[in-house]
């Protein structure tokens, strides 16, 4: 009786003891992906839905037209329908038809709101007016087209050059206002001095 007692609390100490020696095999064998935690994973499945590289998104209204986007890698947020690009190279189509381009090292298109937002290296293209705007953020409005940037913007045309701290801008109308403080360079005639 005496040793009965004694095995009924040594076999659960010497089960705890030698718990270093048994436990990690058991507990990889029962993990259901060896290796990787559970929270990592839950993690990575809230992150993002996709990720893809070499991205072609379009976007039309009425059956036209109105955005092409493409990136070099883009993936969505925590916000399924935004989706967070690099290296963005977009086309946007105004109501006459004209088409401008945008250039920018990362990008975020927000779907629901037909915005696209892009930061840093900005650089939007006229082709019609010879017209370049750069700035480091730059939010584009698809339903009005209108043009806003927040930060430091350099305007530059054939003939003028204005820079200012911020730009509203409408692209259908060609209406735009610099705030801040405006610096504005004209040249008059050509190099030959006409």
């Amino acid at each position: 009786m005496k040793n009965l007692r004694n095995l009924t609390w040594q076999l659960p100490l010497l089960f705890f003891l030698a718990t270093p020696l048994w436990y990690d095999p058991v507990a990889s064998f029962l993990d259901p992906k060896a290796g990787e935690s559970i929270m990592v994973r839950k993690k990575k499945a809230e992150t993002y839905d996709f990720s893809m590289d070499g991205v072609y998104l379009i976007e039309s209204k009425n059956g036209k037209v109105t955005t092409k986007i493409k990136a070099e890698e883009a993936y969505t947020g925590d916000i399924k329908t935004n989706y967070i690009m690099k290296q963005v190279d977009a086309e946007l189509y105004l109501d006459s038809g004209e088409k401008v381009n945008i250039i920018s090292d990362k990008g975020v298109f927000y779907s629901e709101k037909k915005q696209l937002t892009l930061i840093d290296n900005v650089i939007v293209t006229k082709p019609t007016d010879n017209q370049r705007l750069y700035s480091d953020l730059l939010h584009y409005f698809d339903e009005t087209k209108i043009v806003q940037c927040p930060g430091k913007t350099r305007l530059v045309s054939d003939n003028v050059e204005v820079k200012g701290s911020s730009l509203h801008y409408n692209m259908n109308t060609e209406a735009y206002e610099v705030t801040g403080r405006v610096f504005c360079t004209v040249k008059l005639g050509d190099e030959n001095g006409a």
